[in-house]
């Protein structure tokens, strides 16, 4: 019996670090780098693509 309760409490610690593992690489992959906007695939109003800059102030709003 203690050689089974060995055996299982080494599976488990093996298994624990296998899952430290994975998440620390769903991490990275989700990762982005500093100072970089997340991109969603929505614009929001104030993106150079909403809006073009070289139209007048006032003509932008009347849309």
């Amino acid at each position: 019996m203690p050689d089974d309760i060995a055996k299982a409490y080494f599976e488990i610690q093996q298994l624990r670090e296998e899952i430290r593992r994975t998440e620390l690489a769903l991490r990275i992959s989700f990762a982005r780098p500093p100072n970089r906007p997340c991109y969603t695939g929505l614009m929001n109003a104030r993106s150079s693509q909403a809006t073009n800059p070289q139209m007048p102030l006032l003509k932008r709003g009347g849309n």
